[in-house]
């Protein structure tokens, strides 16, 4: 159910009694027969399809597939047939729609915007007012921050 490697400092919600007493921050919560997790003190439930973490406070479809090891945090949201792998983070008012797929260690925040088919590997990062649709693929630590990228495009 949980594996304290893939997120280092994260409680599950039914920690052992005899743990309790060592943590700060809750350990037993329910919401909608849900195990919660916390992480930082920030509360988590587990997305049914692949077992990802999904912060309390985002919106992630059922129909996303979220990787055990991928974190949906804050306020983002996440809807389409999207696929988050590997250690992908999505936070802040990020919002990831359509068929993007990110993989790798790569991330979104900000007020960023991902439509279409739009593909971010090898630690890619897309924050703050940008905006990326069609069929754009960022790889290899590339980082978009501001702007609109559309259509076929590979940026490394």
């Amino acid at each position: 159910m949980f594996e304290e490697a893939a997120f280092p400092g994260a409680l599950p919600m039914l920690a052992k009694p005899e743990l309790a007493q060592h943590a700060a921050m809750p350990q037993s919560h329910t919401l909608r027969g849900e195990d919660i997790v916390y992480v930082d003190n920030t509360p988590y439930r587990r997305h049914p399809r692949g077992g990802g973490l999904v912060a309390l406070t985002a919106t992630v479809a059922n129909r996303v597939v979220i990787a055990k090891t991928a974190m949906v945090k804050d306020h983002a949201v996440v809807v389409g047939n999207v696929r988050l792998f590997d250690r992908v983070v999505i936070e802040d008012r990020a919002i990831v729609a359509d068929g993007c797929t990110l993989r790798g260690d790569s991330s979104v925040g900000g007020d960023a915007v991902l439509r279409g088919s739009v593909q971010l590997s090898h630690q890619a990062r897309v924050d703050g007012a940008a905006h990326l649709s069609g069929n754009v693929k960022l790889q290899h630590y590339a980082h978009v921050r501001q702007g609109t990228l559309v259509g076929g495009l590979v940026i490394h």
